[in-house]
């Protein structure tokens, strides 16, 4: 969605700089965001790589400051999708030892599901009652 936008938004910015003379040992600078492929091309090496913030990034901010929110914009959904990843990764890690440290160290009997009839103690007919029920 960012490079749609970027095509849309900066690569006239782009050509702007460009036709001025800017960039002018770089062929790649003026195609950088001139379709959908070349701007996710640009993004991952801009926000993902962390090259060429100065040399494509900041130039085009400068000379369209309202371009900035496309950069900031793409760099903030990269963090946190990353971020929200990795930390789905830990939280997930975290309860599956939960879980095998839970049942690891208990006696056999405390293993048994809470709804497993067992004889009422004082009873001598031998009826049964859930464990929930006892509570």
């Amino acid at each position: 969605i960012w490079a749609v936008i970027a095509v849309e938004l900066i690569n006239p910015t782009v050509q702007q700089i460009a036709d001025e003379g800017g960039w002018q040992g770089c062929e790649r600078c003026r195609r950088s965001f001139a379709s959908v492929f070349m701007a996710d091309i640009t993004l991952f090496q801009t926000v993902v790589a962390g090259d060429s913030w100065g040399y494509i990034a900041v130039p085009v901010i400068e000379k369209n400051p309202a371009t900035a929110i496309i950069f900031i914009g793409a760099l903030m959904t990269l963090v946190f999708g990353v971020l929200n990843l990795i930390v789905a990764v830990i939280v997930d890690v975290f309860a599956q030892n939960r879980d095998k440290m839970s049942t690891r160290g208990r006696p056999r009997w405390r293993r048994r599901s809470a709804t497993r009839r067992r004889s009422s103690p004082g009873s001598s007919s031998g009826s049964t009652r859930t464990a929930a029920a006892r509570c």
